[in-house]
């Protein structure tokens, strides 16, 4: 990509060293950008690679699980289009940002799904000691820690029915309930996933499009799906669907 980039700058005349450089995509503002801090190439790769990974996929595994968890719950599935109806009517075009804002249950399913199907875990390395008050550990300064989102996102003081899929658990009520910590699919702090907003506006347009054309349905039962442990959660089985025109 980096290189196909390089020879379109090329072949266009257009230098991505000159001061007054306008870059048209993601990777030259990267090219430009780096040549601007005097970055090697294999740097500038790495500057825009976390956000492709981040952004698109990470998205595709989410949107993927989302689309076969609604076609295990046929309730949710059509929850989730009467929505679409609801603010879409009866247009088979992209949604804007601000029919987007509007999808909140879609929201909510992606959100159930991103609870099952999130990073395992997280690792961090600690600033400055801190101790957990109460239990009177000491966390020195330097040691990682090993976070396993999956350890709180399906802790029962948190919800209501951690083992399901359950989009309701994210109406407004049950989340101002819970402590923020208790839900963090993308991490927390200053290196929070830099793909965040791309990949759920990226996922909630897909999702959005999909659902209004087609009906899905599968096999699979939800609480016999097993797990690969990738960069998330990924069905063992692959994601089959059955698809049908609405």
């Amino acid at each position: 990509m980096l290189d196909s980039c390089f020879e379109h700058l090329e072949t266009t005349g257009r230098n991505p060293s000159d001061p007054n450089f306008i870059p048209e995509n993601y990777i030259e503002v990267a090219i430009h950008t780096g040549i601007h801090e005097k970055k090697s190439k294999e740097e500038i790769i790495f500057s825009f690679l976390d956000v492709i990974i981040a952004g698109f996929d990470t998205t595709s595994v989410a949107s993927s699980s989302t689309i076969l968890f609604l076609a295990m719950h046929s309730e949710y599935q059509e929850r989730a289009y009467q929505e679409q109806i609801e603010v879409m009517k009866s247009s088979l075009e992209a949604p804007t940002r601000e029919e987007l804002s509007r999808m909140s249950y879609l929201e909510m399913t992606f959100n159930e799904t991103l609870r099952h199907v999130t990073a395992p875990a997280v690792v961090r390395t600690i600033s400055s000691q801190f101790i957990i008050e109460g239990y009177n550990y000491i966390f020195p300064e330097g040691a990682a820690l090993f976070i396993f989102n999956h350890m709180f996102m399906k802790n029962p003081n948190y919800w209501e029915r951690p083992q399901d899929y359950y989009p309701d658990h994210f109406l407004p009520e049950k989340v101002a309930a819970r402590p923020k910590s208790a839900f963090m699919p993308f991490g927390f702090g200053g290196r929070v996933c830099p793909g965040e907003l791309l990949g759920v506006h990226s996922a909630k347009l897909v999702l959005s499009t999909l659902i209004r054309r087609y009906k899905f349905s599968t096999s699979l039962k939800f609480e016999e799906m097993e797990y690969n442990y990738m960069l998330m959660l990924e069905s063992d089985k692959g994601y089959p669907v059955e698809v049908t025109l609405r």
